[in-house]
């Protein structure tokens, strides 16, 4: 009875994990969404930028960043390279 409960559970967290999952195929940051005043000479628009700094111990950290960018011209590649300097 236990492995049938246990069983059940299981499938019905699998399933609504499933369901509530986002669609990949979506867009979630559209061109279109850009203003006109934000394009106006402008190679590429910052749609987000996230950064975190994570301290593990004496000399050692962690940084993360998320950045979504919109390259509006050819003019913007190199902005879509992200560069982060480090140090020993």
């Amino acid at each position: 009875m236990k492995n049938k409960l246990i069983w059940i559970c299981g499938f019905l967290t699998v399933a609504i994990l499933s369901v509530s999952g986002k669609d990949k195929s979506q867009i979630v940051y559209p061109s279109a969404s850009i203003s006109a005043k934000m394009k106006k000479d402008a190679f590429a628009v910052c749609r987000n930028l996230e950064q975190e700094f994570e301290l593990i111990d004496y000399g050692k950290a962690i940084e993360r960043v998320h950045l979504v960018l919109t390259i509006l011209e050819d003019n913007g590649n190199d902005l879509g390279k992200l560069v982060l300097p480090y140090d020993k």
